[in-house]
């Protein structure tokens, strides 16, 4: 009985051994849901068993070291994009801002060159350089669109600087005078007096910036009304 007893503790595994003993993730254990401590335990297993190879080191510093790149890549991404955004943020606040103020043009009488007057300003908090003007009167039957004024624009060599909150008021005369028929035509409805143009101007970080605006004059008061097919910025 004893030599038995004898027999059986020799063919069970020491401590060691079940240590090293291979986990099969097609076991019947596996199957089941398996405390934390266990699937912890497993884990160290496999992890003795691999640091028992003799190349193991050189494994373990070629994974930091790809886990470190990876690290590396990721916070250079992300730290050169809260830069550009900071970037982007501070042209924002600081750069030029060239905006349309006010828009008329002068009641057209017989024999009259009528003037288109405008105003604009800098609400930025740096100077626009380089401040270009393109304005022109038109006198149409047809209302007008957008690409048929961007054809007439031309954008000027040379400007002016606007300094910060600093306003401009232009007047443009027209280049032909009118007479009986075109004030008559215009205040019946049958012609268009717009007045319209773009300026053109560079911020502080030599990025480009446009201003257009269109104005429309209405024969029954004499207002100008801004007109939306021109009338934009950047």
């Amino acid at each position: 009985m004893e030599k038995n007893n004898t027999n059986i503790e020799k063919n069970q595994p020491t401590k060691e051994q079940q240590d090293t003993i291979p986990i099969s993730l097609d076991s019947d254990t596996s199957q089941h849901k398996m405390p934390p401590f266990m699937v912890f335990r497993k884990f160290i297993v496999l992890f003795k068993n691999f640091m028992k190879r003799e190349d193991a080191s050189q494994w373990c510093i070629f994974a930091l070291t790809i886990a470190i790149t990876i690290f590396t890549a990721i916070g250079i991404f992300f730290t050169k994009k809260q830069i550009s955004i900071y970037e982007q943020t501070t042209k924002f606040d600081l750069r030029a801002y060239i905006a349309m103020k006010d828009i008329s043009i002068a009641s057209p009488n017989i024999g009259s060159y009528p003037n288109g007057l405008f105003r604009y300003e800098n609400i930025g908090k740096t100077p626009a350089y380089n401040c270009r003007h393109c304005i022109t009167i038109l006198v149409d039957t047809i209302d007008i669109t957008r690409n048929e004024i961007e054809k007439l624009i031309k954008e000027p060599v040379k400007g002016l600087t606007v300094g910060a909150n600093m306003p401009i008021r232009m007047q443009v005369p027209s280049k032909i005078a009118f007479n009986d028929s075109i004030c008559t035509n215009i205040k019946n409805g049958k012609l268009k007096f717009y007045i319209f143009g773009s300026i053109f101007y560079d911020d502080i970080f030599k990025e480009k910036h446009f201003a257009h605006f269109c104005g429309l004059y209405l024969p029954t008061n004499g207002d100008t009304n801004i007109r939306p097919e021109y009338s934009d910025a950047n």
